[in-house]
C-alpha cells in the first residue's frame, strides 16, 4: 500500500466527529494487522479492503461502524459476531472500542481474504 493511499484514508477519516474515526482507526489498525499487503482505498464512501477482490470495507455510520464482508455468508463465524440478512454480505456491528475483538476479526479478514485468493 502507497503512502499516498494512507494519507488520503486518513484525510478521508478525519471528516469524522472524534469517537467514530477513532473506533474507524481502530477497527483499520486490525484489518491491516491482519494483513499489511491489503490494497486500500475509498470506494462507495467507505475504506475498503481489497487482495485479489474486495475482502472487507469499514462502513460508516452515524454513532457505529461495520466491518463488513462482501462474502460473508461464506465465513465460518465461530464466534457468532456477523449479522445481516443479505445474500452474501455480513457485517460485525461496532459502537465501541469494547466491541473490537482484534483474535476474532483477525480470523474473518483472513478467511476473508483466502476467498478471493482462490
Amino acid at each position: 500500500m502507497s503512502e499516498g493511499t494512507r494519507i488520503d484514508i486518513n484525510a478521508y477519516l478525519a471528516r469524522f466527529d472524534a469517537p467514530l474515526r477513532e473506533l474507524a482507526l481502530a477497527v483499520r489498525e486490525v484489518i491491516l494487522a491482519a494483513d499489511p499487503e491489503f490494497d486500500e482505498a475509498i470506494k462507495w464512501r467507505n475504506p475498503v479492503y481489497e487482495k485479489g477482490g474486495i475482502v472487507c470495507a469499514i462502513v460508516m455510520y452515524t454513532n457505529h461502524v461495520n466491518l463488513e464482508f462482501f462474502r460473508g455468508i461464506e465465513l465460518s463465524d465461530p464466534e457468532g459476531l456477523l449479522e445481516g440478512t443479505g445474500k452474501k454480505g455480513k457485517h460485525v456491528k461496532i459502537e465501541s472500542v469494547e466491541d473490537i475483538q482484534p483474535d476474532a476479526f483477525t480470523a474473518l479478514i483472513r478467511e476473508a481474504a483466502a476467498l478471493e485468493e482462490r
